[in-house]
């Protein structure tokens, strides 16, 4: 049996460096505030979205530096 499915690929580039800016600009003291999402803090949300970026863009020490 054949997979005759296709899959867009997206380039999330542009979108992870929007991302990345924030992250930087995000104080640790921010980290557990709430978002419009129920449930997610700001540190659940850049989580998320750094899942998705290519790992060239993201700091992995943003979470363990101090401010």
């Amino acid at each position: 049996m054949t997979d005759d499915r296709t899959f867009d690929t997206f380039d999330l580039g542009p979108q992870a460096l929007i991302v990345a800016r924030l992250a930087a600009g995000t104080a640790r003291e921010q980290l557990d505030r709430h978002t419009p999402c129920p449930g997610f803090a700001v540190h659940n949300m850049l989580g998320h979205l750094g899942g998705l970026a290519p790992r060239r863009h993201i700091d992995s020490n943003f979470f363990c530096r101090k401010r």
